[in-house]
């Protein structure tokens, strides 16, 4: 029976505020095939550099893999974060599937439609809804600080739409219903999401791979 070697990552200072860890088996680095990241809690600056960290060390040291499987798990957390790792995870040269693990809400779902395959665990369930943003402490609330609130959720929830008309079949009018108002989000069972094509499978179980990271809080 391999033994498995667990070992702290410290290759980043960005990496201070995420716990992140990787167990491997004693295998040769170039026969690893695929390799499995899981991913849980709210996105945040640091957990998406950790998540970066993570891929270039796979393109670096894992020259001969061909599929990385991204388990997430997460109720959203910062927007910009979460378009970070969408486009670090879209940039790798290595196949990405994206599998929720139990739940992908709000931010969450843009690095989830980064996968080339989309998986759903059989349970698990989605959440959209237009873009958030925190209340404005000053009490002298002007016409300007509202229409800077308005712009700053307007370009978001523009760029939800630009990302879910690729990994979605909504319509246009219904992706302005779901993120026009809150009381209009969007719930959707695994069915539901293989059904509007955020899912491309179901799946009842999780994979095993020689190599897995994870990065949680």
């Amino acid at each position: 029976m391999k033994k498995l070697a667990m070992a702290a990552l410290l290759l980043m200072p960005t990496w201070a505020m995420a716990n992140t860890f990787s167990i491997t088996n004693n295998g040769k680095a170039e026969d690893v095939a695929t390799i499995k990241i899981s991913f849980s809690g709210l996105i945040s600056g640091n957990k998406s550099a950790a998540l970066q960290s993570v891929l270039d060390e796979i393109n670096q040291r894992y020259v001969n893999s061909k599929k990385i499987y991204l388990y997430l798990n997460s109720d959203g957390g910062n927007l910009d974060s979460a378009l970070a790792m969408y486009y670090a995870l879209r940039s790798t040269n290595k196949q990405v599937v994206t599998v929720n693990q139990s739940m992908v809400a709000s931010a969450a779902t843009l690095p989830y439609c980064a996968g080339q395959e989309r998986i759903v665990l059989k349970e698990a369930n989605f959440i959209i809804h237009p873009a958030q943003m925190d209340s404005i402490a000053d009490k002298n609330i002007t016409p300007a600080k509202l229409a800077t609130a308005q712009n700053y959720i307007g370009m978001y929830n523009r760029m939800f739409r630009n990302i879910y008309q690729h990994c979605t079949d909504f319509s246009a009018g219904e992706m302005d219903k779901a993120l026009g108002s809150d009381d209009n989000r969007l719930y959707l069972t695994s069915e539901a999401a293989l059904q509007h094509k955020l899912a491309t499978g179901i799946d009842d179980k999780m994979v095993a791979a020689p190599v897995s990271y994870f990065i949680t809080d």
